[in-house]
């Protein structure tokens, strides 16, 4: 008989975007679970880089995900590499265990811009299939680089090629976890954020003191950076630029969404934040116009190194805010 599962009010998770797509996965399951998402994204400090010249940030990470998914008491499975992948969500579905399954979007055919043309590493929420129709129901973006996720259906087919390609491009071999299979069958107590707000301040605090020296070289990448610019690089990179000025607001943005919640009530913190995205917001508006229109000058130059040094002031500013808390 085949079957036809759902694990009903599993839904998309688009108040931001966090690091990579695996969280876009994943913290549906938390939210479906009534945890909270915060512990994840505090264990991440944000700083500032320059990546092949470009402008941007990154994540270090402190504990990984399997350490803190047992510390937040989340039972899990994890598959280093499955045999028969169809087979295994199926089962695990059958057990009302949503599916996180790694897949590379060479093979899928319900992302045209990469589909026979780029391989690249992914993740999916699966949380239902259908036997009959030979498909899973799955949390996917809309489309490459959107940051807004769905629910869609995709084929069998899709699923089998997609994740032997995901081994044979990005796994290869290695102990790289491809499916995390999440026990939903535990009980749902809805956890508040008040009755953890001090215990979360203690961790982004720890997490962000041991870390103060990456932080403040990170924060030097600004100054470099405004060193170096010029006419030519702006004229000829501005892709690389606005990608990198994206990726640092979704960083800041990110940053605002766990401030707010641990220290809503500390207004000066959260002014600095907003004024920092709001510049980031100019700046990228800047480059952005530039680009498409009349191109860059010496103007142009002098009004993005004054947005860079303000920035640079404020972040400073705000990591005196948080280091004296």
């Amino acid at each position: 008989m085949s079957k036809h599962i759902l694990i009903e009010n599993i839904e998309p998770f688009n108040d931001l975007f966090f690091k990579n797509c695996f969280y876009n996965s994943f913290f549906p399951v938390i939210k479906y679970l009534n945890k909270n998402i915060e512990p994840f994204m505090i264990n991440e400090v944000p700083v500032y880089q320059l990546e092949n010249g470009f402008l941007t940030t990154k994540y270090i990470e402190g504990e990984d995900v399997i350490t803190l998914l047992e510390k937040e008491g989340i039972q899990y499975q994890i598959t280093i590499t499955s045999p028969n992948v169809i087979n295994e969500i199926i089962e695990s579905l059958s057990n009302n265990m949503p599916v996180i399954l790694q897949i590379d979007c060479y093979y899928q055919s319900i992302k045209e811009e990469l589909f026979l043309k780029s391989h690249w590493p992914h993740s999916i929420l699966i949380y239902g299939v259908n036997e009959e129709k030979k498909v899973v129901y799955a949390i996917e973006q809309e489309y490459h680089e959107s940051l807004s996720y769905q629910k869609t259906e995709i084929g069998y087919f899709d699923i089998i090629n997609s994740y032997r390609g995901y081994l044979e491009n990005f796994q290869k071999g290695q102990e790289i976890i491809t499916m995390y299979k999440f026990n939903t069958n535990m009980d749902q107590i809805a956890e508040e954020l008040d009755s953890r707000r001090k215990e979360f301040l203690e961790a982004l605090l720890k997490n962000r003191k041991q870390n103060k020296e990456n932080i403040l070289v990170g924060l030097e990448s600004i100054n470099k950076y405004i060193s170096n610019l010029n006419i030519s690089t702006l004229t000829n990179e501005s892709t690389g630029i606005i990608n990198g000025l994206n990726n640092i607001i979704h960083t800041k943005k990110t940053e605002k969404y766990v401030l707010e919640g641990i220290l809503a009530e500390d207004l000066a913190i959260q002014s600095k934040l907003d004024s920092i995205i709001k510049d980031w917001n100019s700046l990228r508006n800047t480059v952005l116009r530039a680009s498409l229109t009349q191109g860059f000058n010496q103007p142009i130059i002098e009004k993005i190194s004054n947005y860079l040094d303000g920035i640079y002031s404020m972040e400073k500013e705000l990591n005196e805010l948080i280091f004296r808390l």
